[in-house]
């Protein structure tokens, strides 16, 4: 009975609320907490890659006024968000979608089936786990803020040039860094998440460096398919679909990004829920970020089309 206590009072992994709640255990990916996520029925889940990992979930929940509970997973390929969002949606919960352009790719990594085993688990009660409440007892006479890993992370520089990441994501393309190889759609399981969405779900185009739009353009028509795939999206849904995509002030600086410009830092995942959900208390650049609709999608698109190219035609930046 002890065990079950401290597991249910400390509720370190968020299943039933968000506040204080240190980070590192609402954004884990141990794999025996998706299934106890998805049963905690909660109203709202943000389902993605690892850039999910950088949004400030208790921010979020009170946004929303609604819990929230992250089922991102980091390399996350478009049949696992659909796995997870038929499983939250027979729950009757939304979702928040990070729409990521490599995971759209049926020609990068292998297909896996990372968590189909820990759903087929029998789970009798998440608060017996005596593996939890040791942590939670450690958690309990832990005395730094909840929110350390975003503060020090947004801190961390992080040195890297346009051309390190050409090489590496869109040239050499080892085992590891297949994202974009021979980058083609699985356009039936884009009509999947179509069929899935709701009015009452967001999916956002989340920032990334500004040299991989050139790239983009440049390696396997990238942008024109990803472009498509998000017409498709805003057309075929209710769903609020924002972008952050683009040449604008927080993808131009490289202080908003870790290592290769690959994930944004917390600060701008601050920046990115303020504006979706028009935080006036947090300026955020004029530039970044735009609601996207079945009226202004392909103008707006084809705008930044032209954008990047124009910026890399007349710019030459590390």
């Amino acid at each position: 009975m002890p065990v079950v206590l401290i597991n249910y009072f400390t509720d370190i992994y968020g299943l039933r609320s968000t506040h204080n709640k240190r980070v590192e255990n609402l954004i884990s990916e141990e794999k025996f907490l998706y299934p106890l996520r998805v049963k905690a029925k909660a109203p709202y889940y943000v389902v993605g890659t690892s850039r999910t990992r950088y949004i400030d979930y208790d921010r979020l929940s009170k946004y929303l006024d609604k819990h929230c509970i992250r089922l991102g997973l980091s390399s996350a390929m478009l049949y696992e968000w659909i796995f997870l969002i038929k499983k939250i949606k027979a729950n009757s919960s939304n979702f928040i979608l990070g729409f990521d352009a490599f995971s759209l790719n049926i020609n990068g990594f292998e297909p896996k089936d990372r968590l189909k085993d820990s759903f087929k688990q029998s789970f009798s009660n998440p608060y017996f786990g005596f593996k939890s409440a040791t942590k939670a007892m450690k958690e309990i006479l832990n005395l730094t803020p909840y929110d350390t890993f975003f503060t020090d992370f947004d801190k961390k520089e992080f040195t890297f040039t346009k051309e390190e990441i050409r090489q590496k994501m869109f040239v050499e393309q080892d085992e590891n860094h297949l994202h974009y190889k021979n980058f083609d759609i699985a356009w039936e399981q884009i009509h999947t998440l179509a069929q899935l969405t709701d009015k009452n779900d967001i999916i956002i185009i989340f920032p990334k460096y500004y040299a991989y739009y050139h790239f983009f353009q440049k390696y396997d028509n990238i942008e024109s398919k990803y472009f498509e795939a998000i017409t498709y999206l805003v057309k075929h849904t209710d769903a609020k679909i924002w972008i952050f995509y683009g040449i604008n002030s927080i993808t131009l600086n490289k202080a908003n990004f870790d290592d290769e410009g690959w994930h944004f830092k917390p600060k701008v995942g601050k920046l990115i829920m303020a504006r979706i959900f028009n935080d006036t208390s947090i300026e955020v650049p004029v530039d970044f970020g735009v609601l996207l609709t079945k009226d202004n999608v392909e103008s707006y698109l084809s705008l930044l089309n032209a954008q990047i190219q124009s910026y890399h035609n007349t710019k030459s930046n590390p």
